[in-house]
């Protein structure tokens, strides 16, 4: 594997890693919100 290859995969690895996190964080803060406000999933989206 050469530099180059190595550096994509890092960085294609990360982006997926980023990705995954943000999707946790997001599903995680709409169901606090939606008990906090206590309103429905639609009118949060």
């Amino acid at each position: 594997m050469t530099s180059k290859q190595a550096w994509n995969l890092g960085l294609a690895s990360l982006a997926s890693y980023m990705m995954t996190l943000d999707s946790l964080v997001v599903t995680t803060t709409l169901h606090s919100i939606r008990q906090d406000l206590t309103v429905s999933i639609e009118s949060l989206e």
